[in-house]
């Protein structure tokens, strides 16, 4: 296939297998420190992460201490973003008190309260009585402790619990692309999954919340969070295992673009060598597509993930988890492909870092953010218009891989799970292309008889 068509349908394995996000963290990881983060704090914690109100390094500095003023005007004002894109209108006398004491629990809380109290619909009141009301304030044994000095980790979980409860009253929040299907007592959520994240796809909404709480079962293509064994044999099934290295398997034109591509983004050279063309141009798709262009910009974009999102969060609920396909099946899937259209998919992935779009064209980055937007609207039918465009021409070995037999299995799986005896309810976490695209799982399973609907009415 040439290198031009292949291009053109990089992006939709972004939405087709979880994996190419698997290696990310994992491969590239510094030596983990130890976070300074409460027990009663961590899934509080875990779901404000993929707000981008604070960053994480917050958690190796001084997070147990008392915030500083720096630190506190950071986190004020990403909640003033996160509130400033619901596109709320500001009162027209509204005046900023001052607040004594900014760095005690009282004044954070004064002054997060200050970030919506500027907007119409919300009365006059303080901080404190409207977190008490809200049920956001929660003490110790000694109370609410107002006037005592207040930490990082208690100034960031009480802005993360202002924002989600927010969210909440405003039936505002990401909405995904998500259907219902019911058979007698069962009921399976599906929803179509970005990979790839960014903050601005946080928080969901309530209503995708409430259907992942009614489930008895998340169902996603891969766990990756606790098959470590799995993750190991992934890993090594992604690397030469007799010696060689990718120089000995690609042309030295394709050789010589990899190293300049791995110079730009600093990566390590002779570390990459190990590994087959299609895992470094899974690794380097990810790079290149998040907002940054960089290794840091391609974990967070991992890990804000909406497969992600909710395998932390069903870790937190102890739900209990499948898997669809599994890391070394999709594994397989990859390696299985032949030499050539590896080097062929590995030069696509280069020359599209190397030689970005024009202005005429749409670029990697772009159509991603494009794709995070209509996730977040819940616009599937402008979704399907962009990545029907991808799909349009000839087909190639990896999208025959990628839909076909897998479209099935899905298919057959999930009428399996609305077959069962009794009353069971699954959420199934699968990525976007496979709800979306014609004649894939959904269209499938309507033809099976199955009425499926769409979540949002």
């Amino acid at each position: 296939m040439k290198t031009l068509q292949l291009k053109k349908k990089i992006n939709i394995w972004l939405l087709c297998l979880c994996i190419i996000i698997t290696t990310i963290v994992p491969t590239y990881a510094n030596d983990p420190q130890t976070p300074q983060i409460s027990k009663w704090a961590l899934w509080t914690l875990n779901e404000g992460e993929n707000y981008g109100i604070f960053p994480m390094e917050w958690y190796y500095d001084g997070f147990q201490e008392q915030i500083t003023t720096e630190k506190l005007q950071s986190l004020l004002q990403g909640v003033d973003h996160k509130f400033a894109s619901l596109e709320l209108k500001v009162k027209k006398d509204y005046i900023k008190e001052p607040i004594d004491n900014p760095l005690t629990r009282r004044g954070v809380i004064e002054a997060l309260f200050a970030t919506l109290a500027k907007y119409e619909g919300i009365e006059d009141s303080s901080g404190v009585d409207y977190f008490k009301q809200q049920g956001l304030l929660s003490g110790t044994k000694q109370g609410l402790e107002l006037d005592s000095v207040c930490t990082t980790q208690q100034a960031v979980v009480l802005a993360i619990r202002f924002v989600e409860h927010t969210y909440k009253g405003l039936d505002a929040g990401a909405k995904g692309f998500a259907w219902q299907a019911k058979k007698g007592g069962n009921t399976v959520y599906l929803l179509g999954s970005i990979h790839v994240g960014t903050s601005e796809m946080y928080p969901l909404s309530n209503t995708l919340k409430e259907a992942f709480s009614k489930a008895d079962t998340l169902v996603v293509e891969a766990n990756i969070l606790t098959q470590n064994e799995q993750m190991n044999q992934f890993i090594q099934m992604a690397m030469y295992a007799d010696g060689t290295t990718i120089k000995d398997h690609v042309s030295k034109e394709t050789y010589d673009k990899l190293v300049k591509v791995l110079t730009t983004f600093k990566l390590p050279i002779d570390q990459m060598q190990q590994f087959k063309p299609w895992s470094i141009a899974n690794d380097l798709n990810v790079i290149s597509t998040s907002q940054t262009g960089t290794i840091e910009g391609a974990q967070e974009a991992a890990t804000q993930g909406v497969d992600m999102y909710f395998l932390l969060r069903g870790m937190g609920e102890e739900k209990r988890t499948v898997e669809l396909e599994g890391l070394i099946y999709q594994g397989k899937l990859f390696d299985n492909l032949s030499a050539e259209y590896q080097e062929d998919y590995l030069n696509a992935v280069l020359d599209s870092i190397l030689n970005p779009a024009t202005e005429e064209e749409i670029s990697e980055v772009d159509l991603i953010a494009e794709w995070q937007q209509d996730w977040i609207a819940g616009d599937i039918e402008g979704f399907k218009a962009s990545y029907a465009k991808l799909m349009e021409g000839d087909s190639d070995e990896l999208s025959e891989m990628l839909f076909g037999v897998r479209d099935k299995d899905m298919a057959e799986k999930i009428a399996k799970m609305l077959e069962q005896e009794g009353e069971n309810t699954y959420f199934v976490v699968v990525g976007a292309g496979h709800f979306t695209v014609e004649g894939t799982v959904l269209d499938q399973l309507k033809e099976k008889g199955y009425d499926i609907k769409p979540l949002y009415k």
